[in-house]
């Protein structure tokens, strides 16, 4: 029998497996073991951090960096056309995954950052998209009709990957980096979300994000002249990156409700 993927697993962990994965997993010792690994780092990060002890922390942080105005646009936005993705503050709470339900992130940079790592072992690199819904990140598998206004948190699992980076292009053509900052692509182990929440503007169609990761540093300069020639010369909706052998992508798509 050959080894069930890291993706197959995930999948029934957060609860979005058919009755086929699901019965796949389950019948596969090793397979079932890598999935109560999953459940465990829930269940034992949820024990170290209690919400009822971390939300009163980051809503006192939240106020103090909004009264300092310290609500800064990040650096290195791309456009093609005209439009951006507006970012806000984004929850720092370390990332949790529920299976069927939400996720937190982690690691804030503009409030004081509570530092949390969940690590884990033997995955695949993973592109994460979470729609902040009243404040309460819920994890998006893709083709969700989302609108103007609707804020956004993206992250990533590393899994054997070293290098990485998280890009999106809009409907409008625009090109934006979200992570690195600079032109260090190494990537955080274990599971992490991007510091900043960001809020849908009114570019049409969709929105499309790309995690590219690799063994290797990657060229972002590179990448982003790709992603431009995707955003203006092909169709940015459902082709691919024109990329070396050594990049790996992924994406995830999100419909925009017409206004």
């Amino acid at each position: 029998m050959s080894r069930v993927p890291d993706a197959i697993i995930e999948r029934v962990h957060l609860g979005e497996a058919n009755e086929e994965q699901r019965a796949r997993v389950l019948a596969d010792p090793e397979a079932s073991a890598r999935l109560g690994e999953l459940t465990q780092l829930d269940t034992s990060f949820l024990a170290a951090h209690p919400a009822t002890e971390i939300v009163p922390g980051i809503e006192r942080r939240l106020h103090r960096a909004q009264t300092r105005g310290a609500v800064a646009r990040r650096g290195r936005l791309l456009s093609v056309g005209g439009g951006l993705l507006v970012p806000t503050l984004a929850l720092a709470l370390a990332l949790v995954v529920i299976p069927g339900e939400r996720a937190s992130p982690t690691r804030g940079e503009v409030i004081d950052p509570i530092d949390g790592v969940v690590r884990l072992k033997g995955l695949e690199p993973r592109l994460h998209v979470f729609h902040l819904d009243e404040g309460h990140p819920v994890r998006l598998s893709g083709g969700q009709l989302l609108s103007e206004g609707d804020q956004l948190q993206l992250g990533y699992t590393r899994g054997s990957a070293s290098h990485g980076v998280l890009l999106s292009i809009d409907g409008r053509g625009t090109v934006t980096l979200h992570a690195p900052d600079s032109d260090d692509t190494q990537l955080l182990p274990g599971e992490h979300v991007i510091p900043h929440a960001y809020r849908l503007d009114d570019a049409p169609a969709f929105e499309r994000f790309f995690l590219v990761t690799s063994e290797h540093p990657i060229d972002v300069e590179r990448l982003l002249s790709a992603a431009r020639a995707l955003a203006t010369d092909g169709d940015a909706r459902s082709d691919e990156l024109i990329l070396p052998e050594d990049l790996v992508q992924q994406d995830l798509l999100i419909r925009k409700e017409a206004q």
